[in-house]
C-alpha cells in the first residue's frame, strides 16, 4: 500500500531510533512513529495509485465535515498541499482556499 521509498524512510527512522533510545523510551518512539505515518504529505508518494488510495482512506476516516481547517488542521494542510499539485493551481486560485468542506465521498 505504501511505496518502497516510504518504507525505506521508516527503516532509516527505526535504525536511528534504535541507536539512540533506551528501553524506557519505547512508548515515546512508537508515538513518534504513529505521528510520522499520520502526517504523510502528497509529495511523500511515488505513485499516483498510492496517493489516490491514501487520499480516499483519509476522506473516509474523516467523514462528512464542514470545516477541515477548524476540525482537522493536519488534514487541511494535506489537502491544501494536494490541491497545490494541480497543473492549473494558479489559474484555479488554489492559494486562496481558506477552508475545505467534505460533503460527500
Amino acid at each position: 500500500y505504501h511505496s518502497k521509498s516510504f518504507w525505506k524512510k521508516v527503516l532509516e527512522f527505526l535504525s536511528f531510533i534504535m541507536k539512540s533510545v533506551k528501553d524506557d523510551d519505547l512508548c515515546t518512539v512508537f508515538e513518534q512513529l504513529k505521528l510520522k505515518s499520520e502526517n504523510m504529505m502528497p509529495s511523500d508518494f511515488v505513485s499516483y495509485e498510492e496517493l489516490k488510495n491514501f487520499t480516499i482512506d483519509k476522506m473516509k476516516s474523516i467523514g462528512l465535515c464542514d470545516s477541515l481547517a477548524n476540525l482537522y488542521p493536519a488534514e487541511y494542510t494535506y489537502f491544501r498541499a494536494l490541491f497545490q499539485q494541480h497543473p492549473d493551481a494558479e489559474r484555479k486560485k488554489v492559494s486562496l482556499i481558506s477552508d475545505i468542506r467534505i460533503r460527500r465521498f
